[in-house]
């Protein structure tokens, strides 16, 4: 809980710990697929990786956070920061498109060139609950040992997949992906974003963990939804 206060502000819920202790009287057991992210370093993620103009806003807006921590202890006008990092990126873009990145998912080449965005995803979720493939995606398809690669055109096409006005263009479902990039790039894993440098890498699947998640919630009702991942260590929020 303590890691969660010192990322989004003091006014991070105290009672969210509460909440998820309560409804983990009624909840569904399933595997939770992990993956690893290795090239220029290494991380390890389960919700989703993304290249282009997304991680460029969440850059964007980490940088940000970092210089002026005190400028963001209210969710309010964190949503405000953000939707000022989307403005920027929107009018000075970090990365035009993708043309610099060659994709390749289970040993098929991608063509990427023409989109400005990336998202590798385990969950059906992105972007604050949206669901780029639509609502018919189960909660299933976070332990298929498969990732979703979707494109988005642009930041627009982003923010009208969250809203549920258009889907994301859907590209291939792997269990490997590979990549080499000839300049860097804007990168995220999970919300956490940096420049990733020229270079190769992959993602590869790890071992799967078990995770429970809260029953009788709809997937186009969902807006936040706590994952209790359980490993060696014990509880993980």
């Amino acid at each position: 809980m303590e890691q969660h206060r010192k990322r989004f502000g003091p006014f991070f819920p105290p009672f969210i710990s509460l909440c998820t202790s309560h409804f983990l009287l009624s909840y569904l057991q399933l595997s939770l697929d992990r993956w690893v992210f290795q090239s220029s370093q290494e991380k390890t993620f389960f919700n989703y990786f993304s290249f282009g103009v997304d991680a460029a806003v969440v850059n964007r807006l980490q940088q940000i956070r970092s210089l002026y921590p005190f400028l963001f202890h209210f969710p309010s006008i964190n949503n405000l920061w953000y939707a000022w990092c989307i403005i920027l990126e929107a009018l000075f873009p970090m990365n035009a498109n993708l043309n610099r990145l060659a994709l390749k998912a289970d040993d098929e080449e991608l063509s990427v060139s023409q989109y400005r965005s990336v998202v590798c995803l385990n969950i059906p979720y992105y972007c604050g609950g949206g669901l780029p493939l639509g609502d018919h995606y189960d909660l299933s398809q976070c332990c298929d040992q498969e990732i979703e690669i979707v494109a988005f055109s642009g930041i627009i096409h982003i923010l009208a997949a969250k809203f549920g006005l258009r889907k994301g263009i859907l590209l291939k479902r792997a269990r490997k992906i590979e990549w080499k990039l000839d300049r860097e790039c804007p990168v995220q894993a999970d919300g956490e974003a940096w420049i990733e440098p020229s270079g190769c890498g992959e993602v590869r699947s790890a071992s799967s963990l078990v995770a429970m998640i809260i029953k009788g919630l709809r997937l186009n009702e969902i807006e936040m939804v706590c994952l209790c991942v359980i490993n060696e260590k014990g509880w993980v929020l």
